[in-house]
């Protein structure tokens, strides 16, 4: 039973340049030029260091090395500051962490449109030509062993309580985007996030397959 989703957010100090770009990623694309771009990022993340991977690739010119991206990682939602003792450009983070940050942080952008009045306006990942980047997520799950009977009473009990108005209040309080959903409609949603992880695997296995291999046939071609 998925209870609600948590949106990512990039965060720079109040007196980064990053502030006034349009094209974050044409910046990140000529700053490399210079040093590699430091983004910090929760210990955590796989699904944003996947980001991170997405990002270095977007940004980076043929013939030279995609690996213009360094992350500093952090851990835990009150531990950011080591993130800009490093010298981090940027932090990238779910939402909700605005309120742990210090008075030396701006939002920079959203990875989705704000949904509620009490959320800061900011540009989107898309306005900023950033790549997307979906919401993370939180939900209770039961052992597969366990008896059907169970489940069942589980998958009700869990399912009103995903709906129920003192939850929802709860989970609004907390900066969290409540989903109000059923059990079928969180099972579908939890369904397409499997399978569209074993995709992403896939394609870095062949993604590293193709870095082994391409050396090895480059140098049989100048052999040849």
């Amino acid at each position: 039973q998925v209870f609600f989703e948590m949106p990512w957010c990039l965060y720079v100090q109040d007196n980064s340049p990053l502030l006034q770009q349009s094209n974050v990623k044409d910046w990140m694309t000529q700053q490399r030029l210079q040093r590699p771009v430091r983004i910090g990022i929760s210990a955590r993340g796989g699904q944003s260091m996947f980001w991170l991977y997405v990002l270095s690739q977007a940004t980076h010119s043929n013939g030279q090395s995609p690996h213009n991206i360094v992350p500093v990682e952090y851990r835990g939602a009150h531990n950011q500051e080591q993130v800009w003792r490093n010298d981090a450009d940027m932090a990238l983070a779910p939402c909700w962490q605005s309120t742990t940050l210090g008075q030396q942080m701006r939002l920079l952008a959203t990875a989705q449109a704000p949904t509620r009045s009490d959320q800061p306006s900011a540009p989107t990942f898309t306005d900023l030509r950033l790549p997307p980047l979906a919401p993370s997520w939180f939900a209770a799950f039961v052992p597969k062993s366990t008896a059907p009977a169970v489940q069942a009473q589980a998958m009700e009990a869990l399912e009103k309580a995903a709906t129920a108005p003192a939850v929802l209040q709860a989970i609004e309080a907390a900066h969290h985007q409540p989903l109000r959903w059923s059990h079928a409609q969180s099972r579908k949603y939890i369904e397409n996030y499997i399978t569209t992880w074993q995709s992403v695997m896939q394609l870095l296995q062949w993604n590293a397959a193709d870095a082994a291999i391409t050396p090895v046939a480059a140098r049989c071609a100048q052999v040849h």
